[in-house]
């Protein structure tokens, strides 16, 4: 990736930048909110999705280091995903995240609470962002 990063410096139009974004390294809760009520169901266990974000990560780094970009700007923002049902939620998994798992208690807990008769319910996750970008240095 660091050999990646040095190229890009190279074709970078004049004032051009880097835009890095990617999701950050971070326990991803999954929660049915009732009403107004949010409940926490469990934790998406999602260790496989960050090796390779730490591994960019580990490379932006070492081209600041090395003094190739300059960070212009950072921000992050939350990313939500909703579903109206637990097979929603459960399709999505598998055919968008294959590698993300969930504990069968918290697929149950899901499951009782989507039962409940209320107006309004659904099951979401948050996942944080991150926006980074970079100005070649020399530019």
């Amino acid at each position: 990736m660091v050999d990646a990063l040095r190229k890009i410096k190279t074709l970078l139009k004049p004032n051009g930048l880097l835009v890095d974004i990617h999701p950050m390294d971070q326990v991803m809760p999954i929660y049915v909110q009732i009403g107004r009520e949010i409940r926490p169901v469990g934790d998406i266990d999602v260790e496989s999705k960050f090796t390779k974000y730490r591994q960019a990560d580990k490379a932006i780094a070492t081209v600041l280091q090395e003094g190739l970009f300059t960070v212009q700007r950072k921000t992050a923002v939350d990313f939500s995903v909703y579903f109206d049902t637990v097979a929603e939620c459960r399709q999505y998994l598998a055919e968008e995240w294959s590698s993300a798992k969930l504990a069968e208690e918290s697929w149950r807990q899901m499951t009782a609470l989507m039962k409940l008769e209320v107006n309004f319910k659904q099951i979401f996750y948050s996942e944080g962002i991150k926006f980074c970008s970079l100005c070649p240095k020399g530019s």
